[in-house]
């Protein structure tokens, strides 16, 4: 009756099966995002990871073919083609894998006083460090050009460059998408964005906002030069809730090829986030970032605001987490999900992973609350394609698509999608939801979903875990990339001509400044052997005000000062994140060459510890960020905006471009130049060795805000 799921078994090295119209040696070679891609009736051009061995050749293919390539981070494309070519490209010798993109949602004056980012301001750690000859990029959702905080003080816009993704025009050169407003067009006022969403406002705010009269509330960097990319999930089309992954590695792309255009180093933020994927850092998407990334280009994450369980508005409230865990057996062990606390949320997504070589089963069951409950067959890694229906009571839920992948990594997956296909949720909303898990060894699921759905906590088998912990996602969990979360910096604000308000806790107690943010997701990851310890460090996101958009509607409780040149408060791991970026803005300032590692080094040897806390932990990574200590750390080099073109264009960092120790990095007891992290089992340093792949989830693996 209109509600279809779309289940995706990871396939078996090696398993022979019949594809859509396709040969088997090219099908092995696409995830189950990408088959998806083959089985959807919907995109008639999908956006792609390739890697490859011959990075010319397979350009040329793809143009031959009708597509286009968009970044190109060492051996990985991001590629848009006509779906039929999906195959034909796979075919090719020069390709060894194919990752569909996924489609994704979205996740300050006491700030900069708990991080210490006005006595860095101030000299105290020799030289008035603001972020000048840096540039300070955001891949986020909407830019108020207009406001005061992101202007000199000769009314001159700061923003260097903006790519509207989602809007009609010219595109950046070397992409077919959106349209580019350069520095002469937003002088100009004739640059065409106007999205209304403040969630990239306020994030930019936090990250380079100049403090304008009146008004304390300035960013971190406020000398930096801005860069921002408005993301949409359909390239060329306006939306402002999701965007899809290939998305995010060109806009990453694009700002570092503007900031080596100019000679200066950059930092970009992601306040982004979702819990489709391996959650190991293994994936052509978490690859493509790693890639970007060298000396003088860094990428900053929020960790995600899954932290703590949500209380369903299902009858008895019950608990609900992101994450479910435990070990499968012969007997078969379940876990119950909802899909939203949202009646218009119209799809879930739903992966399980393991990394035993037993075969590991699952079904999805649904249950009506009426004595009827009905499960779909049992899906295996060594699944191919399938259709089936699923009927409970009096309701049919189907049809059942199922599609599989390769994992070189030795990861293995079963992943779902459960789709309203006539966009009315009430189907998908009126039963609960049955997980069952069958086999040997370790699984983990997760729930990729919007507005409290998850996995039932009291609605739990024998050996199950309903928990969040492995909550840090894509992008922060990709290994070139620093995960922050959210400590508490306020607990009370005073709201434009209103009175007091106070910040309380899931419990309906006033949360304690200098705590870590129940809401700030916690790691480690899902194979902590494989990729870094996670969060990498901690940051003020619990209660932050910066900049509004003039053109939204905010909540008039939360703010500060009304447009024009507005203030409001927000709290998110998507406000810690953007003052950890324009922290290494500042860095960056002194020394324009420090790679990923050496940031990364600096800043979580220099955090300062909560107090009764062994670091670093899963919670807070090496602790809070002391923005004072870590410049003190940093030898002076090459100062910001005299950097030459550090990493190149931006898009062709290729593996290894962060190797090695910077020359003006502040030394380090030892340092290898790899990217050294702490293991919560064995407490010692660890060399991530990534280089797995992952498959990816549906045909559209969505992206949240943090």
């Amino acid at each position: 009756m209109g509600l279809g799921l779309v289940v995706l078994g990871v396939l078996a090295s090696g398993q022979t099966h019949a594809g859509p119209g396709a040969p088997t040696s090219a099908l092995s070679k696409l995830d189950a995002t990408a088959r998806m891609e083959l089985l959807s009736s919907r995109a008639k051009t999908v956006s792609m990871y390739v890697k490859t061995d011959d990075v010319a050749r397979t350009t040329a293919e793809v143009k031959r073919l009708g597509g286009s390539v968009g970044t190109v981070s060492g051996d990985i494309l991001t590629v848009r083609l006509p779906k039929p070519a999906i195959t034909t490209l796979a075919g090719l010798a020069s390709v060894s894998r194919v990752e569909g993109a996924r489609r994704v949602l979205r996740r300050l004056d006491r700030a900069r006083v708990e991080t210490k980012v006005e006595q860095v301001h101030a000299g105290a750690a020799g030289t008035a460090y603001k972020g000048a000859g840096v540039i300070v990029g955001v891949v986020d959702y909407a830019l108020d050009l207009g406001h005061d905080a992101f202007k000199k003080p000769d009314g001159s816009s700061r923003v260097i460059g903006l790519w509207d993704q989602g809007l009609q025009g010219t595109p950046p050169q070397g992409y077919t998408y959106g349209a580019e407003c350069n520095a002469a067009a937003i002088a100009g006022g004739t640059c065409a964005h106007a999205a209304t969403d403040s969630h990239g406002t306020h994030v930019t705010g936090i990250a380079a906002g100049a403090p304008i009269a009146g008004v304390p509330y300035g960013g971190m960097a406020p000398e930096a030069d801005i860069a921002f990319v408005h993301l949409s999930n359909k390239p060329g089309v306006a939306d402002e809730n999701e965007a899809l992954t290939t998305s995010i590695c060109d806009a990453a792309a694009y700002i570092f090829k503007l900031a080596a255009a100019q000679g200066k180093p950059a930092v970009v933020n992601m306040s982004l986030g979702e819990h489709s994927g391996s959650h190991d850092g293994t994936s052509l998407a978490d690859q493509c970032l790693d890639n970007l990334t060298g000396p003088g280009k860094i990428i900053v994450a929020a960790a995600g605001n899954e932290g703590q369980g949500s209380q369903s508005p299902k009858a008895g409230n019950p608990a609900v987490a992101v994450h479910a865990g435990g070990t499968a057996s012969g007997t078969p062990t379940t876990v119950r999900f909802l899909p939203s606390s949202n009646m218009n949320q119209v799809s879930v997504d739903l992966a399980v992973w393991f990394d035993t070589p037993n075969d590991v089963s699952v079904r999805i069951g649904a249950d009506d609350g009426q004595g009827n409950i009905a499960f779909t067959p049992a899906i295996t890694r060594a699944q191919a394609l399938n259709a089936s229906t699923l009927t409970v009571g009096a309701l049919t839920l189907g049809p059942l698509q199922a599609a599989g992948g390769e994992l070189p990594s030795g990861a293995r997956g079963i992943q779902v999608r459960i789709v309203d296909q006539d966009q009315n949720s009430e189907e998908l909303n009126s039963v609960e939801w049955i997980l069952e898990v069958t086999g040997a060894g370790r699984f983990d699921a997760f729930i990729d979903t919007t507005n409290g759905g998850g996995f039932i906590q009291n609605a739990i088998g024998a050996g199950v875990t309903a928990d969040n912990t492995m909550t840090i996602g894509y992008p922060a969990i990709a290994d070139k990339v620093l995960a922050v979360g959210s400590f508490v910096s306020r607990n009370a604000w005073t709201p434009v001509g209103g009175a007091e308000q106070q910040q309380m806790d899931n419990g309906g107690q006033q949360v304690v400044v200098g705590a870590l943010s129940g809401f700030s997701s916690r790691g480690p990851a899902r194979r902590a052997t494989v990729v870094k310890q996670v969060p990498d460090i901690a940051a003020p996101g619990e209660i932050v005000t910066s900049v509004l958009n003039s053109r939204s509607t905010p909540n008039p409780l939360r703010t500060i000062k009304a447009a024009p040149n507005g203030y409001i408060v927000e709290e998110g791991t998507s406000m810690a994140s953007p003052a950890v970026a324009g922290i290494v803005a500042l860095m960056l300032q002194k020394n324009a060459q420090l790679t990923v590692d050496d940031v990364r080094r600096i800043l979580t040897t220099s955090a300062v510890a909560p107090a009764g806390e062994t670091l670093p932990n899963t919670n807070w990574g090496a602790g809070k960020v002391d923005a004072l200590a870590a410049l003190q750390a940093v030898t002076p080099g090459t100062p910001g905006g005299d950097a030459g073109t550090p990493g190149g264009d931006g898009g062709t960092g290729g593996p290894g471009s962060d190797a090695g120790t910077t020359p003006g990095a502040a030394p380090a007891a030892s340092d290898s130049g790899c990217s050294c992290r702490t293991t919560p089992t064995t407490g010692g340093w660890v060399y991530a060795a990534v280089g797995a792949l992952a498959v990816g989830l549906a045909a559209a693996r969505r992206r949240k805000r943090k």
